[in-house]
């Protein structure tokens, strides 16, 4: 069985004549709304229990029009790039069982514990806005489920990204040292997960929103 974030609620809403799809989550652990613009919707994470009404007076207001408007722009430009490339890299999905999911970051694990700390936990969970995380103790690694569906080599990109942080916790000059000396061309690689994250998207396997 493969994982799919949940897509809670769909509604519409009309700004300036155009008629603007909104794909909401409800999410207990929030206070505050989220929002992102997705390849052609509108994503919402919200509190849970926050009313249909809330989303159309939200979107009544003159600054959220205004950033849907904008961001909408920006994707009549960005989204045939992203395509462009996508064809031109042969990028696909590659769907995995969760098994195989861990089999594939403990390979990787093992391959880069000589040059840092093994973790003594590793954890498979939903994560918003990253691939995955290291703890302050440095000794747990969490990594995103959506990897499930991310070809092999850049799962290994993600676990080489922790495991760097089980010797250097922030994103600073050591840490950079130590990603180029296994990827020297890290800003292309950071740019590839875009381009997954917008395949994800357009396969509604993950709403966007961080």
């Amino acid at each position: 069985m493969k994982y799919k974030f949940k897509k809670d609620k769909t509604l519409y809403v009309d700004i300036d004549g155009k008629n603007y799809k909104v794909n909401i989550v409800y999410d207990k652990r929030i206070k505050k709304h989220r929002r992102l613009f997705a390849h052609d919707h509108i994503a919402l994470r919200l509190p849970e229990g926050t009313s249909d009404q809330w989303v159309y007076d939200y979107f009544s207001h003159w600054r959220p029009r205004s950033w849907v408007k904008e961001k909408d722009k920006l994707n009549q430009e960005l989204i045939p790039k992203f395509q462009k490339e996508i064809r031109e890299k042969n990028l696909k999905l590659e769907p995995k069982s969760l098994n195989e999911l861990k089999q594939i970051v403990e390979k990787y694990i093992d391959k880069y514990e000589p040059m840092f700390q093994r973790p003594k936990k590793v954890y498979y969970k939903e994560l918003y806005g990253s691939w995955g995380n290291c703890s302050k103790s440095k000794d747990k690694l969490t990594f995103n489920l959506l990897l499930m569906y991310f070809p092999e080599k850049y799962i290994e990109h993600v676990v080489y990204h922790e495991m760097i942080h089980t010797y250097c916790l922030n994103h600073n000059p050591p840490f950079y040292r130590e990603m180029e000396k296994v990827y020297p061309d890290w800003r292309k690689w950071e740019h590839d997960f875009k381009l997954l994250l917008y395949l994800l998207d357009t396969n509604e396997l993950y709403s966007w929103i961080n």
